[in-house]
């Protein structure tokens, strides 16, 4: 366990601590420093961001003699002797709480969170609270000390029961918290206590069924350090021994009315949500209030223009599916011919197209004149070029009828005997037997002088 209640204002163990705090606080835009007190003398300084919390600016020889100045805020202090950290609306935390086991009594003002913790953006206190993100997440965790609730069920969401719990355990990082909390005691409002007493109800219905409370103070009573223990003295020793309340010796609960005690932020419909559902995005301050806050209209924007763009192409596409439906197709019988624009055939192709689908230029090819192919003559034709070739060569015998009827002739002119029918007949009967090799020269003439013979 470490407490930490520095006393000197160059103590090495609390510079070392002080370095690692001061690299995950977040400050507001308008701020460049925090409030640090001088144990010696009790006032606050401010500590420029980046340096260690006991490297504070006294505004007079801080400002000359070393660089613990250097933040505009500073810088300020030292022209004006105005010290910035004298207007903090806040009292000194009792306890600013940095671990489950660690913190620094009544040294610190309440400091904003980082948004970009490691521990997750924190839902309330963004800009002042008595927490380190880390501090925030071990008290809201049941970790610490303070107020604990033990579930009937295994259902931590618990739903607007849970939201009210979380708020109830996170009061402890009130930047209020130094106000109200005097010796070993807190003070807690009744409607914050009667506020989580609605949600939850009995025991039994919410909180485990042994929880010994019948109404809204004596829940927050018991629910000081846990359910586990209803009766003795130093309550949240007995399951947290290393925590801030024990360690702090803050051992009792007061509930008052009225507005003079630690009250609880309500739970917002975001935050009940997200006890309910446990896919539910984690509600933060981060994202209102200017911090942050362009974050939902980006989204938002984002969404719009997507929509625009995909409202767009759904219409393109049905124009598109539509025009094609309508237009001309071949074969057809239901078809809607719309009247074509003229084009320009030099740069266009003249085939119709489909309506609607742009026309493709084509790029013209050059003309082959087919290659004549000559025609088979046919029997007229033949008959022609026989003449022809008649009428220019010398007639003669092509075959051995022929011959044998210009030998017959001859002999038929010495002897004035004409052939007959059956004489040609023959012979040519016999030339083809010659032509198939049937008979050899000397049995065709021996057969043809017969046939002359008669």
């Amino acid at each position: 366990m470490m407490i930490i209640n520095p006393r000197h204002r160059h103590m090495s163990s609390f510079s070392f601590l002080s370095l690692s705090l001061a690299s995950s606080h977040r400050t507001l835009a308008a701020d460049d420093f925090r409030c640090y007190k001088d144990e010696d003398d009790g006032i606050f300084y401010p500590v420029c961001n980046g340096r260690a919390w006991n490297e504070y600016c006294d505004g007079e020889g801080d400002c000359r003699n070393s660089n613990f100045c250097s933040c505009e805020s500073a810088q300020d202090f030292c022209n004006t002797k105005s010290n910035p950290c004298e207007n903090d609306p806040y009292p000194t935390c009792h306890g600013y709480i940095t671990g489950y086991d660690t913190w620094m009594l009544e040294s610190m003002k309440p400091q904003p969170l980082d948004c970009d913790s490691s521990y997750g953006a924190p839902v309330h206190y963004v800009d002042a609270s008595c927490c380190s993100n880390e501090g925030l997440y071990f008290v809201t965790s049941s970790q610490v000390g303070g107020f604990e609730f033990q579930y009937a069920t295994n259902d931590l969401t618990a739903g607007s029961c849970g939201a009210h719990a979380y708020a109830m355990s996170s009061i402890l990082c009130d930047p209020n918290q130094g106000r109200y909390i005097n010796n070993d005691t807190i003070t807690v409002c009744l409607s914050s206590c009667q506020q989580l007493f609605d949600a939850c109800g009995l025991p039994g219905d919410n909180f485990v069924d042994w929880a010994n409370y019948t109404d809204a103070e004596s829940l927050c009573k018991a629910a000081w350090g846990g359910f586990f223990f209803s009766d003795g003295d130093k309550r949240p020793c007995q399951l947290r021994p290393y925590g801030y309340p024990c360690g702090a010796q803050v051992y009792n609960v007061e509930v008052v009315s009225g507005d003079e005690c630690l009250a609880m932020i309500t739970p917002s419909q975001e935050l009940i949500k997200y006890h309910s559902d446990p896919f539910a995005q984690r509600p933060s301050e981060c994202f209102t209030a200017g911090r942050g806050a362009w974050i939902m209209p980006v989204v938002i924007a984002s969404g719009v223009v997507g929509g625009i763009i995909c409202l767009s192409i759904a219409v393109l596409f049905i124009w598109y599916c539509c025009n094609r439906n309508t237009s001309y197709h071949p074969g057809s019988t239901n078809v809607a011919i719309t009247e074509k624009p003229v084009l320009n055939t030099a740069l266009y192709a003249t085939t119709p197209a489909y309506i609607g689908e742009p026309e493709v230029p084509v790029v013209a090819q050059p003309v082959i004149k087919p290659i004549p192919v000559p025609s088979i003559p046919t029997a007229p034709m033949l008959e022609q070029l026989t003449v022809k070739k008649a009428a220019t060569e010398p007639k003669k015998a092509t075959s051995l009828f022929d011959q044998l009827q210009g030998g017959a002739a001859a002999e038929a002119s010495s002897t004035e005997v004409e052939l007959t029918f059956e004489q040609k007949l023959s012979l040519r009967e016999l030339e083809g037997r010659k032509l198939l090799g049937a008979i050899n020269d000397q049995e065709f003439e021996r057969l043809r002088n017969k046939i002359l013979l008669g």
